[in-house]
């Protein structure tokens, strides 16, 4: 029988009685009695004994094979959502596309998806060697396997996502933001292997950051600092003479080896900088003497306890530099007669030598010079960090750009400035 489906006419529908044929002949049908759509060809309603109206479609897929689909119940849709759901999948049908044979192969899918803790382990393992670090990945990995270990990928939603990163993001933005690239990533290949249809991750707004560091050191900071380097021992004032001559990451620094400095050609190379890639750096000639003089106990330039490993780091020796500058400094403006100054060299990290460097560079030769020199992959990465630094720079332009117009040729007293002449 086919009549317009409406909100109406379906809920006046009943099961109806099974013929004399029929092994339920006298009662109601189990399987539900079907009522064509007369708008729609394809689309019905089934109503079953239990009084439950269920939405179906009939197609013939391009073979030959019939197919049913539902597409909801009443009370959870409506008529008219279930006749465009229906209109939809018989468009599909049309374009030769089997939506039965579709949601089988992603109920497949769904079935054989890992857990998240399983396919956490295989995501890093494929990462091994394709970055320098893992070390914070591994740690991001690790908060969502301790919320999500146990379950499976594709039970894992985007408010899931969402609700861990919120409660990340409440201390820590900057950690909230990283985590979630990270996570992002381990399940964005996890589509890519098939193992889930899409990433839950997706489409989540970030966290507003706070400004990246912009301290550089002053010369007089600089001249102190280089000046207490040099009471420390051989090796640890190779590893500053290299940060503040070369503009080297720390870890570069320290890891660096004999067998990569080129002492004639005045270049190191860099096996595995943050870039991935084998890169070459010009090394100053008053850098290649302090080099020079420094035993080849080990095969790492800045020799540490055990020859066959690189220092850790240089903590100790970098706070024990701090203090001896700022004492000496102390000492030199009670000398004048001055006041100590509460800012000199507060707040200075030792990455930030290489900033130091970098607007250094750059004032002198440029900011395409400075990227290169940085190792950037981009020059606007080196653009954004060292140019809002360079006021100097930028209010000598101006004062040079006020010089050159007309009415600024002759540069008046400050007292009498804004005063014309009498007549």
């Amino acid at each position: 029988m086919a009549l317009k489906l409406t909100a109406a006419s379906v809920r006046l529908l009943k099961c109806k009685i099974a013929g004399p044929t029929s092994r339920y002949a006298g009662t109601p049908h189990p399987g539900g009695t079907w009522y064509a759509d007369s708008v729609l060809p394809g689309f019905a309603a089934v109503v079953y004994t239990t009084g439950r109206v269920h939405f179906r479609v009939r197609y013939t897929t391009k073979d030959g094979r019939r197919r049913k689909v539902d597409v909801g119940r009443l009370g959870r849709v409506t008529v008219e959502e279930a006749r465009e759901a229906a209109r939809r999948i018989l468009a599909r049908a049309e374009l030769g596309e089997d939506t039965v044979e579709t949601r089988e192969k992603e109920r497949a899918t769904a079935r054989a998806a890992p857990v998240f803790k399983a396919w956490s382990a295989v995501y890093l393992s494929r990462r091994h060697g394709r970055r320098v670090r893992l070390k914070d990945t591994e740690r991001y990995i690790a908060l969502a396997v301790e919320r999500w270990g146990a379950r499976r990928l594709d039970s894992i939603t985007r408010t899931d996502v969402e609700n861990l990163y919120q409660e990340i993001g409440t201390e820590h933005a900057a950690s909230a933001n990283r985590w979630l690239s990270a996570v992002g990533a381990c399940f964005t290949m996890a589509v890519d292997e098939g193992h889930i249809v899409a990433t839950p991750a997706r489409k989540l707004v970030k966290f507003t950051e706070n400004a990246p560091r912009a301290r550089v050191l002053t010369a007089e900071e600089m001249s102190r600092l280089v000046t207490a380097i040099q009471e420390e021992d051989e090796h640890t004032r190779a590893a500053f003479t290299l940060l503040v001559g070369s503009g080297l990451r720390l870890s570069e620094a320290l890891r660096a080896r004999w067998e990569d400095l080129d002492a004639e050609a005045g270049t190191l190379r860099l096996p595995r900088p943050k870039s991935q890639r084998v890169e070459m750096i010009p090394v100053p000639q008053t850098t290649l003497a302090v080099l020079a003089r420094l035993p080849h106990d080990s095969e790492f330039i800045v020799a540490g306890a055990d020859p066959k490993k690189p220092r850790f780091d240089l903590k100790r020796a970098w706070r024990r530099v701090l203090t001896k500058a700022k004492e000496e400094e102390a000492h030199a403006r009670e000398e004048r007669g001055e006041k100590a100054d509460a800012g000199f060299l507060e707040g200075v990290h030792i990455h930030d030598l290489r900033r130091s460097f970098g607007l250094a560079v750059a004032r002198q030769s440029g900011l395409h010079v400075a990227s290169r020199l940085l190792r950037h992959r981009d020059v606007k990465i080196t653009q954004a960090a060292y140019s809002p630094l360079d006021l100097d720079t930028l209010r000598d332009a101006v004062e040079k750009r006020q010089d050159a117009l007309p009415f600024a040729s002759k540069k008046e007293p400050a007292g009498r400035a804004g005063r014309r002449s009498p007549r």
